[in-house]
């Protein structure tokens, strides 16, 4: 296993996760950075979700894409912004009937 990473889920994510949630984190580990996968529990945490399935949609997304290393994810910051949170513009009474 992969202490710098398990450590930071349980430190910051969620101290009393199941092992099946830690062997979730981990199993990221084989195809990833031990950096990129705490950038996308960092994201998470900037985003209020602490819940294992908002994490592995930002892994399955980076994967699917192609991203793997923090340097990949960088680039990608770079051009898109997306470890930004989504923003909405709500004008008012949207919505609603006016």
């Amino acid at each position: 296993m992969h202490s710098k990473v398990i450590a930071f889920y349980l430190q910051k994510i969620n101290s009393t996760a199941s092992y099946s949630q830690v062997q979730i984190i981990n199993s990221y580990t084989e195809d990833m950075e031990d950096e990129l996968i705490i950038e996308a529990m960092n994201i998470a945490l900037k985003n209020n979700k602490r819940n294992i399935k908002y994490i592995q949609g930002i892994l399955e997304n980076w994967l699917n894409s192609g991203i793997t290393t923090v340097e990949k994810y960088r680039k990608g910051v770079t051009q898109n912004g997306r470890d930004k949170p989504i923003e909405r513009n709500l004008k008012k009474g949207y919505g609603t009937k006016i």
